[in-house]
């Protein structure tokens, strides 16, 4: 039992992590971004994942997790993670790092306005100091299509996170988030 414990653990802090990275890359259907406009995606935008798991099973791992040290409250994963992502192009390659991970993901436009990451694979993704995940990739569920450039924009990411294995536990993960990401700075 303490075994199962621990491995649902491990698979909940991997589809946290890796449900902090965000939008962006490119459609592969032969066509030059170049001719794509992007002034509506560079940019910081604070935001919430949430996870497309049912409601009971996120309260039962919730009450798995122990209390956060800095706040002393048990973690409620029924309320999504916060994360901070920094947007910019380059070259008409999009960039986006999740100051939660501490990591960038790239891609291309893949329509005016509009990111995609493709599936990104990672033989191992760290997800803090514990906990890795092997044979892992992430993408985007949905192209992400930034409407307005103006700061108080919100734009919504969904995204897809697949692992082989997770710490020592091989499982097949393939789960998806959903959140919105308001923009409050060029």
């Amino acid at each position: 039992m303490k075994t199962l414990k621990t491995n649902f653990i491990a698979l909940l802090l991997l589809a946290i992590g890796v449900s902090f990275i965000t939008t962006s890359c490119s459609k592969d259907d032969g066509t030059d971004n170049k001719d794509f406009t992007f002034e509506n995606v560079a940019g910081k935008y604070a935001g919430n994942h949430k996870l497309n798991i049912p409601s009971n099973l996120l309260t039962m791992l919730s009450a798995a997790l122990p209390v956060d040290s800095v706040t002393g409250e048990k973690p409620d994963l029924t309320k999504g993670f916060d994360d901070t992502l920094t947007i910019s192009v380059v070259d008409g390659k999009v960039n986006v790092t999740s100051w939660l991970l501490g990591i960038t993901v790239q891609g291309e436009l893949s329509a005016s306005n509009t990111v995609k990451i493709k599936e990104t694979k990672y033989d191992e993704l760290s997800l803090g100091a514990v906990v890795k995940a092997k044979n892992a990739s992430i993408a985007t569920s949905k192209d992400v299509k930034f409407n307005s450039k103006a700061i108080g924009a919100v734009t919504n990411v969904q995204l897809r996170l697949k692992a082989g294995q997770i710490a020592t536990f091989t499982i097949p993960l393939d789960i998806t988030t959903n959140g919105d990401f308001t923009k409050f700075e060029d």
